[in-house]
């Protein structure tokens, strides 16, 4: 540990070497938690010679689970230095929950050797568009009437669409509610008996929908988060001895697990009893995703009765490294001003920790502003950040943070504002709708020109606006520019090209009687012939493919002889050759500014997405009603989703160069910053959501914390998460009329902002060194020597390739080894 420049403590030391029986690790913001994590691991495979694949190791986002792969690697390539030993990780079980549940699905260990199809994994984002593109066809099918998406949405949605007959909130309550069923891992059949005994109506059309739902994604094998987890549980309950496959199971963030995951993890270690937990009740954010904090709290009580373990061992990890003592002062004081009782002489809180500052600079690194309205608060705020940055205390803007609990508000606009007018550029994609963003409009616009849809079809009045706007930057872009004027004139006149022989071909089916679900034969053949005024590509490609034979039926051969031979991503890059768009490219290369890179790369993940969808090339069957399926459906979508902030945060945590990042609170969650700048100390305490409310009617929830008191404990938690990630310096942002209790009389303890004298901050503090990163042969080094520029645009900023649908070669090899490999075990055992 000494070579890797980590010194533990006695708690963490005893963590690390702690290996038989539950184990209960407190773990305080800055304690060291992932180090613990390494080193404990480490110690089972190196001085107790526990297998890798013998070990279960849990986290919560796919950075954590990088990390930890990482420096595993790094640490036990160094621990075969001196023992003389390889140790190979490759089959070691180290991920998020859901990644692993995955696994679990497909694992040789679960299902004798033989390796399962994996379902298709729907995240958040695919859910949303699987439930909206079928839902009117689904309440059609039911028998249910047009009045169902008010009905549900009044008894299950925000109370702001409590009378909406919108169907895109109708699908995000319906996902709410089936996700939040699949956690409590509650059926359809359960459902409906309630909905029976309750006579609820809304509530049984809800089970209607959910039952066919389930049987839709077992109809395409396909699946969700919450439900993987319960196909995965289910997996290891019919599984004989499945709870001796792991001897060590390991759950990183446990405050924020859910019922089916807290379920499998005791399947797991049912046999072993090594089930360890790390976690802080006090950074419990996620109940909207089904997260139960009881899990933690009551982790000792739960685990006795879930696995029979008869002791739990408890390890607090209480030292904060990350932060300077006041900050670390302030946030416990703030914590503590809440009440936790839960009137049984207990807490709904571990309140017996005592976390404190590992550092021991004095003087106090917390301030509020002097003024108390919001716009002399922006303005107060800004210049003192200009100030920091001029001192160059920072080495760069990233390193400063600002955190709301929500980007749509007044206060946040007038913060941005009052930056750029000093000259700070920032990183704000949750202020307002990430499309909104210059380098998505001018992209969004310059596809529309091409593919020539027309915004008077768009209904939503924000949307038109927002699609005018994408259209403006677009024509600008063009008017400046003969070469990119050209380029978008010549893919203009192929799309409607392909537009012109789809409508062609299919008249001349129609007019031949062919059917378009009907197999190849001479008759499509004749029709081919008939349609004349195809263009030459389109002949082309229809004579080939009928001389190969290589289609099922003629709507396939429709569809690829009438298609382009460029896709959504193809046009991506070709506009990325243009200086409209390679300018901020170069901008973002210099590491001068790399907000333009960042954008860029999520416009390239969305393209991807729909061409996943619906395949890799633009077909004259996609434009033939103006791309609306695109421009008007999924974009469309992705507008209505982007207003709500919190269901599709960006769980990846890196910020681009000179930028300051502005974050709401949940996504700052894990990270650590400099300085921080909490813009807002207080927010309305939500009420519970009605689906929580069903929940509690449908499963045992006396244990829990009570419905009236969780708006208080989830805004105390929110606020101690932002509070705790600031390392060298916090500032408050004083609005009084909006400031929570809790904070009235720590507030008005502060020093105010005037008095901190930027000339004295020292910011050098760094106690270890940071986390080792592993690089890949082939996949880094390879692919830098073949194209620098192809490495950034791919491996660092994480751009979507054009050709999503490429496997690599060993891979395949890889797999079709360990194929063979479990088939030829599986004859042996069965002799």
């Amino acid at each position: 540990m000494k070579e890797h420049g980590f010194a533990p403590n006695a708690n963490q030391l005893d963590a690390i070497t702690q290996v038989s029986g539950p184990l209960f690790l407190m773990a305080g913001p800055g304690s060291g938690k992932t180090r613990v994590l390494l080193w404990r691991t480490v110690n089972l495979i190196v001085f107790h010679g526990v297998n890798p694949d013998k070990i279960f190791l849990s986290t919560f986002t796919e950075k954590a689970a990088r990390q930890l792969k990482d420096g595993l690697r790094a640490y036990l390539s160094a621990a075969s230095r001196h023992t003389g030993k390889l140790y190979d990780t490759t089959p070691m079980f180290v991920g998020t929950t859901h990644s692993l549940c995955q696994r679990i699905l497909t694992e040789h260990r679960f299902s004798n050797h033989a390796r399962s199809i994996a379902p298709s994994v729907l995240d958040r984002t695919d859910q949303h568009f699987q439930i909206y593109n079928g839902i009117k066809k689904r309440v059609e099918r039911l028998g249910l009437d047009s009045g169902t998406p008010v009905m549900i949405n009044g008894a299950f949605g925000l109370p702001r669409f409590s009378k909406s007959n919108s169907l895109q909130e109708f699908s995000r309550t319906l996902i709410t509610l089936f996700s939040r069923f699949g956690e409590e891992m509650i059926s359809h059949q359960d459902v409906k008996s309630l909905a029976k005994k309750l006579k609820d109506e809304p509530l049984r059309r809800a089970a209607m929908l959910y039952e066919d739902y389930l049987n839709e994604l077992a109809n395409n094998s396909m699946t969700d988060f919450s439900h993987m987890q319960l196909s995965a549980l289910q997996v290891l309950k019919s599984c004989k001895n499945s709870d001796a496959v792991f001897d060590h199971v390991i759950v990183d963030e446990y405050q924020d697990t859910n019922s089916v995951q807290e379920a499998l993890y005791f399947e797991l270690a049912r046999s072993s009893t090594n089930l360890c937990v790390v976690g802080d009740d006090d950074q419990a954010l996620y109940r909207f995703r089904g997260a139960t904090v009881e899990n933690f709290v009551q982790f000792k009580r739960r685990v006795k009765a879930g696995i029979g373990a008869k002791d739990v061992k408890s390890i607090p990890l209480d030292i904060n490294y990350r932060s300077r003592p006041s900050i670390v002062e302030f946030y416990t004081n703030f914590i503590a001003q809440h009440d936790w009782s839960d009137g049984k002489k207990g807490s709904h809180r571990i309140d017996d920790k005592k976390v404190r500052a590992g550092r021991k600079e004095q003087g106090s690194a917390v301030f509020k502003t002097d003024s108390v309205d919001s716009s002399e608060i922006a303005e107060e705020v800004a210049e003192k950040i200009r100030n920091i940055i001029d001192s160059g205390v920072v080495t760069n803007a990233n390193q400063i943070a600002f955190l709301y609990p929500s980007l749509g508000s007044k206060p946040v606009q007038e913060m941005i504002a009052a930056l750029a007018e000093r000259g700070i550029e920032v990183y704000a994609p949750r202020a307002g709708s990430f499309l909104e963003q210059e380098e998505p409009l001018l992209v969004y616009g310059l596809l529309a020109r091409i593919l020539g849809f027309d915004p008077g079809k768009i209904n939503h009045d924000k949307y038109k606006e927002w699609f005018t706007g994408a259209l403006v930057a677009a024509d600008e872009a063009i008017a400046g520019d003969k070469a990119l004027a050209g380029f978008v004139a010549l893919r203009s006149e192929q799309a409607a090209m392909s537009v012109a022989d789809y409508h062609r071909f299919s008249q001349s089916l129609k007019d031949a009687n062919v059917d378009v679900t009907d197999q190849i034969s001479g008759v499509v053949a004749h029709a081919v012939a008939e349609a004349a005024s195809l263009s030459a590509p389109s002949i082309s490609a229809v004579r080939k493919y009928l001389r190969g034979r290589q289609l099922v039926n003629v709507a396939t051969l429709l569809k690829r002889a009438t298609a382009t031979d460029w896709g959504f991503l193809d046009l991506f890059y070709q506009l990325c050759g243009f200086p409209c768009i390679s300018e901020r490219i170069s901008i973002g290369e210099s590491g001068e500014d790399e907000g333009p890179l960042y954008n860029l790369s999520k416009t390239s993940s969305q393209l991807a997405r729909f061409s996943d969808q619906r395949g890799p090339v633009i077909s004259g069957r996609l434009l033939s009603d103006g791309a609306s399926a695109f421009f008007n459906g999924y974009l469309y979508t992705l507008y209505r989703l982007d207003e709500d902030e919190v269901e599709i945060e960006d769980e990846e945590t890196s910020f681009p160069l000179g930028r300051i990042p502005f974050l709401t609170i949940h996504q700052s969650k894990g990270l650590e910053f400099s300085v921080v700048v909490l813009g807002n100390l207080g927010q309305p305490k939500r009420k519970p959501d009605k689906s929580e409310e069903l929940i509690r009617t449908l499963v045992d929830k006396s244990t829990s914390e009570p419905l009236e008191r969780i708006g208080g404990f989830d805004s105390m938690r929110k606020y101690y998460v932002a509070l705790s990630r600031a390392q060298e310096l916090l500032i408050v942002c004083n609005i009084k009329r909006a400031r929570m209790e809790e904070f009235d009389e720590l507030v008005e303890a502060l020093p105010v902002l005037d008095a901190l004298d930027v000339k004295k901050l020292d910011f050098k503090h760094r106690t270890e060194k940071p986390l080792p990163r592993a690089y890949s042969f082939t996949s880094d080094y390879m692919a830098y020597e073949r194209c620098p520029r192809q490495y950034m645009f791919f491996r660092r900023h994480g751009f979507s390739p054009a050709h999503t649908q490429t496997m690599f070669f060993g891979s395949l090899v890889h797999k079709t080894l360990e194929d063979l490999h479990n088939h030829i075990i599986t004859l042996r055992d069965s002799k």
